[in-house]
């Protein structure tokens, strides 16, 4: 078993702004990673756009693989014009 976030920790994971984050899928129990139990698919909250993914584990460790499925759309307001 792990032990307990040190003061540093804490500070680091405040830096991170965790409350602005969107949840688009609830916590899950998932079970061990048997041939029968070991793919996952969940559907989002949510239909929005997102640029980044946080994905938290607890306890830690136990997660091989993590794929996102989705589409990618581009914004041409980031392309610099004066090209």
């Amino acid at each position: 078993m792990g032990t307990s976030a040190t003061e540093y920790n804490l500070k680091q994971v405040e830096k991170l702004r965790s409350q602005t984050w969107q949840e688009i899928v609830p916590m899950v129990p998932l079970k061990a990673g048997y041939k029968e139990t070991r793919h996952h698919y969940f559907p989002t909250l949510k239909s929005d756009v997102w640029t980044h993914v946080r994905l938290n584990l607890y306890p830690d460790g136990g997660i091989a693989r993590l794929r996102l499925f989705g589409e990618v759309i581009l914004d041409l307001t980031l392309l610099n014009s004066s090209q």
